[in-house]
């Protein structure tokens, strides 16, 4: 650490901004007493792999916590399975209001992590926290909650039916219905088929994707904020480029989309609306995030996102990214 001495008019707010070789930002906020000495400060960085880190760490908890529910869903159904002489045994999801609080809680936790991340690498002091009202954003989250259990349901009881019609028909002995049900599960839980390991896929899938479009939506929160957007000129895409990477996160990647602070600074117009409709995730697992360009902070004229860019990156986005 470098030691630093500041000297600030009394009762002033100064704001420093150092950057990194690659541009990430580094934001200092301090007060000055009376005397003019320094007494409190926050301290942000843009810190792409900090913050992966973090959606790993919250990805972890939501699948430990979804498979535990998962894990009853599975059992209350084989019960049902037993005894069910019709397909409308099958009409209600068993635990769904569990189901539906792990999802939320996968949500809320992500959404309030990347929040707070961005809070703190725009630097703002603590107390732009705790002035979100966050109205909307709490019905985001309950309708996502809801889709998603949706979803999980519609799958997990077509399973069900399927097995059971299937059943019926053919005399299936209740060991073998047991087995299919255990099977249905596999990609939702791991196990073995026909002899080889099978992943989680389906549930990791459902977690990465929505744990990422809940974070970036807690960093989006938090960035236009009118007490934050202030200290926000533009808003970056980033992407992980590897052999992995989509085409639409090699379009956005390095892309600035441009707040109506950084379209004063920089000329153009407000892209905000272009940035909600693309905000990540753009496809199934993705892995991109957002981060702020803060007030001061260089943006290229060539980094800045086209609206030819905009049209062809809606274009690329996967089926059903665009209607979120």
């Amino acid at each position: 650490m470098i030691p630093l001495a500041i000297a600030l008019p009394s009762g002033r707010v100064a704001r420093l901004v150092a950057f990194a070789q690659d541009g990430a930002a580094c934001c200092l906020l301090a007060t000055a007493d009376a005397e003019g000495r320094v007494t409190r400060f926050a301290l942000g960085a843009a810190d792409t792999a900090s913050l992966r880190a973090e959606l790993d760490a919250l990805e972890s908890i939501s699948k430990v916590e979804l498979a535990a529910e998962l894990r009853r869903v599975r059992s209350d159904l084989a019960a049902k399975l037993k005894i069910a002489k019709s397909p409308r045994a099958f009409n209600t999801l068993p635990r769904r209001a569990e189901v539906e609080a792990a999802v939320q809680g996968m949500l809320s936790r992500a959404e309030a992590a990347g929040k707070a991340a961005m809070i703190a690498e725009v630097g703002a002091p603590g107390e732009y926290a705790a002035s979100f009202t966050p109205v909307a954003a709490a019905r985001w989250l309950a309708q996502a909650a809801f889709w998603i259990t949706d979803v999980l349901a519609d799958d997990l009881l077509g399973e069900a039916q399927r097995i059971l019609v299937k059943g019926l028909k053919n005399g299936t002995a209740t060991g073998e219905l047991m087995r299919e049900l255990w099977e249905a599960f596999v990609p939702y839980l791991g196990g073995e088929v026909g002899g080889k390991v099978v992943s989680a896929h389906r549930l990791e899938t459902i977690v990465r994707t929505n744990t990422t479009t809940a974070y970036n939506h807690g960093r989006l929160t938090a960035a236009l904020d009118p007490k934050l957007a202030r200290f926000v000129d533009g808003v970056r895409y980033s992407a992980i480029l590897d052999e992995r990477t989509t085409e639409v996160c090699k379009l956005l990647h390095g892309k600035v989309f441009l707040t109506p602070a950084g379209a004063k600074q920089h000329g153009g117009g407000d892209q905000t609306a272009a940035l909600e409709a693309l905000l990540p995730p753009r496809h199934f697992n993705c892995r991109s995030i957002i981060h702020a360009k803060v007030v001061g902070s260089p943006i290229q004229p060539e980094d800045i996102i086209t609206d030819f860019e905009i049209e062809r990156a809606k274009e690329l986005s996967g089926a059903g990214f665009m209607q979120r």
